[in-house]
């Protein structure tokens, strides 16, 4: 900087701090509306969660007096300051083109009072209110109306794919005809009545897993949970509107779990009810989950990060409390299908952790979709988008980050020395899963503050998609290393 920008930087300072302070919270009796103004509020039809409505307004200064020209909102006693318009020149007329961002907030009129303000240093406050008149009821009909015609369209669609793709897998494990260890192991008599005679208590314990009956417990336990969604819905939005995003959501958020449990079991010649009982394990761990976090979660964050800030309250429960403990609950079924003698290499437990992975996802999303947002407040467009972005991406991630760990015990599985440590692997795999998990929910909330960075080649930098394909590259690399090992071992045994 040369010697004379500094004397003009100066002498602007100097010109300035007569006028330049910071305006402060104002009682609402304390605004002088002796300001001489006009204001017109343009007509605004209101067809998005956000909207901007623009004030033309015009503003007199009848004195030899330079004023600072402000923007207040009244919230409860008081206006707060929330824009500064610019200076009043002595003896001047302003015109404003002022433009007031609004959104919906779940009600279908909305009143708001504003005011324009002039003040100086000696705190004269001189005032103009208006009221601002927000009509959404055309927003929530059109709405409502979306989503009527998208349940119509989208519910039997999902559901017939859904339906499509269960008959397919069902279909193909009657003809698979997979050979046990044990003669007709894998029928469908075995299927409700397993033939664990002489068989390890440990392997007793993961057959559990797999019968029917248990099939029915856990999706009792999962159908408790979204009770509870429902009614919570409910008391916001009428039944109708309720049922149709419950079921657009559920559906939406089974489907693509459903696609990737199917992909994962044509390349993985183990039984389907290994796959699918995984998959309802991990549906359930979800629930075990949010009762932990929330229980447990508040009280750690009450207890030793009372003093930090929301932010930071957020960082720790996204990047340190969540991981641990839905990556252990997670990991749990993995210890108990452990003791089975399929559980025996790198790919059953990359693909059993998957397993459990994606159903995890399946009722986190959903209850995401149905619970955490809103068609009405963040639109319907972007509500759909969700549900496609954190089916695809979400789904791919919770699979992918418990296949890993799962990897890492079916390793210790299939190495005869290691064997005896295979309790210990649990621990391993979760040392593996967790900072994996952690950085997943950190790229999350880097997205939800960054939209996106300007890189040198001007691309737009998506922190969370990127470590997806990140998890996914890793996935990709074990069921190759994975794959590579069963094959030696099916030489070696020849």
């Amino acid at each position: 900087m040369t010697f004379k920008n500094i004397i003009l930087t100066i002498f602007l300072l100097i010109l300035f701090i007569p006028i330049h302070y910071a305006l402060l919270n104002i009682p609402v009796n304390q605004i002088d509306e002796s300001l001489n103004a006009s204001v017109l509020i343009k007509e605004k039809e209101f067809t998005k969660p956000i909207e901007e409505i623009t004030i033309l307004a015009t503003i007199e200064n009848p004195v030899n007096k330079r004023f600072v020209l402000y923007l207040l909102k009244k919230e409860d006693i008081e206006y707060k300051p929330i824009q500064t318009m610019g200076i009043a020149e002595p003896y001047s007329i302003i015109n404003l083109n002022i433009t007031i961002k609004t959104e919906y907030l779940g009600t279908p009129y909305k009143n708001n009072t504003y005011a324009l303000v002039l003040s100086d240093e000696a705190g004269i406050i001189k005032g103009k209110t208006f009221l601002l008149q927000e009509d959404w009821s055309k927003y929530e009909s059109n709405t409502a109306e979306t989503i009527a015609k998208a349940h119509i369209l989208l519910v039997p669609a999902i559901s017939l794919i859904s339906i499509l793709i269960l008959m397919i897998l069902i279909e193909s494990a009657f003809h698979r005809h997979i050979k046990g260890l044990l003669v007709n192991e894998y029928t469908l008599n075995s299927l409700f009545f397993p033939k664990l005679k002489d068989r390890p208590y440990e392997e007793k314990i993961a057959s559990i897993m797999m019968n029917p009956i248990f099939w029915i417990f856990e999706l009792l336990l999962v159908g408790v949970l979204f009770y509870f969604i429902f009614n919570s819905i409910n008391n916001k939005l009428s039944f109708d509107i309720t049922a149709q995003l419950f079921a657009i959501s559920g559906l939406s958020a089974f489907l693509f779990p459903l696609i990737y449990l199917g992909l994962v079991w044509f390349l993985e010649m183990k039984p389907l009810r290994f796959l699918w009982s995984l998959f309802l394990f991990g549906s359930v761990s979800a629930l075990f989950a949010f009762i932990l976090n929330t229980l447990i979660g508040e009280f750690i964050l009450s207890t030793f990060f009372s003093t930090l800030a929301s932010g930071s309250l957020i960082l720790v429960s996204a990047a340190l409390i969540a991981p641990i403990i839905e990556e252990s609950v997670k990991g749990l079924g993995l210890l108990v299908m452990s003791g089975h003698h399929e559980y025996d290499d790198i790919l059953a437990g990359l693909f059993f952790g998957f397993a459990i992975g994606v159903g995890f996802s399946f009722v986190e999303n959903w209850f995401y979709f149905a619970s955490k947002t809103n068609p009405f407040e963040i639109g319907f467009l972007a509500w759909i988008q969700l549900i496609i972005y954190r089916s695809f991406f979400n789904s791919l991630a919770h699979g992918a980050i418990t296949g890993t760990g799962g990897a890492i015990i079916g390793y210790l599985k299939s190495y005869t020395p290691a064997r005896k440590y295979i309790r210990l692997g649990f621990l391993a795999a979760l040392l593996i899963a967790i900072p994996l998990h952690s950085l997943f929910n950190i790229t999350a909330l880097l997205d939800g503050n960054i939209k996106s960075i300007d890189l040198s080649l001007g691309l737009p930098f998506v922190f969370n998609p990127l470590f997806v394909v990140f998890l996914t590259i890793i996935f990709v690399c074990i069921y190759f290393i994975g794959t590579s090992n069963r094959l030696k071992s099916m030489v070696n045994s020849r």
